[in-house]
């Protein structure tokens, strides 16, 4: 327990006499070393899709091409993150170690979509707090089976959350955000179903990809449904980069 509070940022007061003495002032994160873009959550009519790419950058590197950060927690719970990948990673174990005790007390509760979204905004509100941030922003998903509503909700490192109908961080945020806004603007305000959900996803991962520099054409999708959490194999995005070159050359306008 000790080492968890630690590690949540809560140290114990002789901890705290070492790190200030001469030893050496404590520092923090100043600024993540690998970190992973853009996270795409948008509802349907019958639940949620999540999505990322697969890249974990080094600076300006593609250095980890095969990081998943979209994670499954339990049968109806998934979260994404962009941001600092080590961070993602810390986090997710406190999760499962969640998980892990939900399912040793068998007592019939697991831990919600919005229960988990509302621990991680205490999380990183009190990190914050602390000017150790975790420098992610967390995309949680899930399905809530006792009212029959998907869940899709965000929490960036300050600590300040919101939930919505599509949220995007990162590059995604300018643009993939105006893509679903047109359509839903054309549809009235209704969500799409799970076909048009999953051409929306995968033309906004086509933009990402073909638009920023951190973006990779490997990508994974998780289903959120009243049946369950299923995490896609990773998609690669087609794209013809002939249209590209003869629109910038003037060809094509």
């Amino acid at each position: 327990m000790e080492m968890m509070l630690e590690e949540m940022g809560v140290h114990s007061s002789a901890a705290a006499a070492h790190d200030n003495g001469a030893g050496g002032a404590r520092t923090h994160t100043l600024s993540p070393t690998v970190t992973g873009s853009s996270v795409l959550g948008v509802k349907y009519d019958g639940g949620v899709l999540l999505a990322a790419d697969t890249l974990g950058s080094y600076g300006s590197m593609a250095k980890l091409r095969a990081v998943s950060r979209v994670k499954k927690l339990n049968h109806q719970v998934a979260v994404g993150f962009s941001g600092d990948v080590a961070d993602a990673e810390f986090l997710t174990r406190v999760l499962n170690g969640m998980v892990t005790d939900d399912a040793v007390a068998d007592d019939g509760n697991s831990l919600s979509a919005r229960g988990v979204y509302s621990w991680i905004t205490r999380v990183y509100y009190n990190r914050r707090s602390k000017f150790d941030p975790l420098w992610n922003q967390a995309v949680v998903a899930g399905y809530d089976k006792a009212i029959d509503t998907p869940f899709l909700g965000c929490v960036n490192l300050l600590g300040y959350s919101w939930e919505d109908n599509i949220i995007a961080t990162g590059f995604g945020t300018h643009l993939s955000l105006p893509i679903i806004r047109q359509f839903t603007h054309d549809k009235k305000g209704a969500l799409p179903n799970l076909a048009e959900a999953q051409q929306l996803v995968e033309q906004c991962m086509k933009v990402l990809y073909s638009r920023d520099a951190r973006s990779w054409n490997k990508y994974e999708v998780v289903k959120i449904d009243k049946t369950g959490v299923q995490i896609s194999k990773p998609q690669t995005v087609k794209l013809d980069w002939k249209i590209y070159s003869d629109y910038t050359e003037g060809r094509i306008h």
